[in-house]
């Protein structure tokens, strides 16, 4: 399935892409995007079945800050939310409720132990995100994250690459 298909790919793009497609395919998503932290905030990098957006549509600005919410917590954060639950999701209820009414679900992706990127999983509201939802997908994030973290890390051209290192 997903660790599969994101193991064809070799170039960071390709595999944020085929990670988001395989995703919103597994678990029956509308969107799923991938964010990666640059700096204090949230960047997203890949969303599935759209090859080009800008960082200035509304859309991707709440995607971004319901990803921050996440990363902050370093937490799971499902929309709507469970009676007990004790995570902030006022980021993803503003995203859900604004672009159509959505069940979320935000999950950190870690590398050495931190959280450094998200994944934001969005469907219709009347099939909310169930526990064994959750933990399976977080099993697949566990999985894609490190190949993932890799490639962003590396497949930069040389000058950035080197202007991370001496920083």
């Amino acid at each position: 399935g997903i660790l599969a298909e994101t193991n064809r790919q070799n170039r960071f793009k390709g595999l944020a892409m085929s990670f988001c497609n395989e995703t919103a395919a597994q678990w029956r998503c509308e969107r799923v995007s991938v964010g990666f932290l640059k700096g204090r905030y949230v960047q997203v990098k890949a969303m599935s079945h759209t090859e080009h957006f800008s960082r200035k549509m509304r859309l991707v600005q709440d995607i971004e800050a319901a990803m921050e919410e996440c990363l902050d917590q370093d937490c799971e954060v499902p929309y709507p939310v469970s009676q007990g639950a004790v995570c902030i999701s006022r980021a993803a209820g503003e995203l859900a409720s604004s672009h159509g009414g959505k069940a979320l679900l935000s999950l950190p992706l870690r590398h050495e132990g931190k959280p450094c990127a998200v994944a934001t999983l969005e469907r219709n509201a009347d099939e909310p995100f169930g526990s064994e939802d959750v933990e399976a997908i977080r099993l697949a994030c566990d999985l894609c994250a490190p190949r993932l973290m890799n490639l962003h890390d590396h497949d930069r051209w040389l000058g950035a690459r080197a202007a991370a290192r001496i920083r």
